[in-house]
């Protein structure tokens, strides 16, 4: 009677973890050695929902690559770092590719350059990093005295939609719609590059990214 038990129990068990297996799931055990589901890690882009984004940035991300661009070329060639121009300019005008999850998180590296009515300002790579937060990607500047951070959603195949905020060194991180509110685009331009553009109006800020 008691091998009759086992056996069924056997069988059991084997059909379980077979069945998760086909539907996809992956099995892990407890330390009380019960099976459980793991938590899928694959990361995603949420799609952007416009309804949390106010008005006057969206005007402000809408063609934000040629108003930046346009604004680049009115620059006088009296202003400062002005031979940064060209360089600037490629960035800018690079074609466009499809945006995957799996790309951002490979990135660990990011450079600032900004560009005001005075000067073109090119700043050191500094740490960053992509990771998945509440369901879509979140990306961070971890290093640098200026440093932004937030959600990353999905806009179309060729471009992401950054929403977050600024803080300096060690500050508490902040969100979209606090008084340190940023808005962003993010644009793959090669197969190794990626670059984050931040459009004010009368000025500019490009995240050139690296691995």
């Amino acid at each position: 009677m008691k091998l009759r038990i086992i056996t069924l129990l056997c069988c059991l068990s084997f059909t379980f973890v077979a069945s998760a297996q086909a539907c996809g799931g992956q099995i892990a055990r407890k330390g009380n050695g019960n099976v459980v589901h793991a938590k899928s890690t694959t990361p995603v882009l949420k799609l952007i929902d416009w309804n949390s984004v106010k008005q006057t940035d969206i005007e402000l991300i809408e063609g934000d690559l040629s108003k930046s661009l346009t604004f680049l070329n009115s620059l006088s060639e009296t202003t400062s770092y002005i031979e940064e121009r060209p360089m600037v300019q490629n960035l800018l005008r690079q074609n466009l590719y499809n945006i995957t999850p799996n790309d951002l998180i490979q990135y660990k590296k990011v450079r600032s350059i900004q560009v005001e009515p005075y000067g073109i300002f090119l700043y050191d790579f500094f740490n960053c990093k992509f990771s998945m937060r509440n369901g879509t990607i979140f990306f961070q500047k971890t290093t640098g005295s200026q440093r932004k951070s937030g959600y990353i959603y999905r806009k179309d195949d060729k471009s992401a939609i950054f929403l977050g905020g600024w803080s300096v060194n060690d500050e508490p991180l902040t969100k979209y719609g606090s008084d340190n509110s940023v808005i962003g685009s993010l644009y793959k331009i090669s197969s190794q590059k990626l670059i984050m553009l931040f459009y004010y109006g009368n000025s500019f800020e490009l995240y050139e990214f690296s691995r």
